[in-house]
């Protein structure tokens, strides 16, 4: 795992598949000002589901997503056997 943070993987992928925060909104449900304050990095952590949600769209790794959200190993653990 590198050093960038959540907002900075978050925003290269999007961008990168081209698409825009509102069209980003559309395909996983959340909201447009959230996708902003993520990207702005005013938003730290999110809920697993969002995370959940951004990984797949974006074809990122969600535990790199959670680690960069604050969540402990244990918690990722349990979300990573759920899914």
């Amino acid at each position: 795992m590198n050093s960038k943070t959540l907002s900075e993987i978050i925003k290269k992928a999007r961008v990168k598949k081209g698409i825009s925060q509102r069209k980003l909104t559309g395909q996983t449900g959340i909201d447009n000002n959230t996708i902003a304050k993520i990207e702005n990095d005013s938003r730290k952590k999110l809920n697993a589901l969002s995370l959940k949600k951004l990984a797949f769209v974006l074809n990122l790794e969600l535990s790199e997503l959670l680690v960069l959200s604050g969540y402990t190993k244990n918690d990722i653990d349990l979300i990573l056997e759920k899914t």
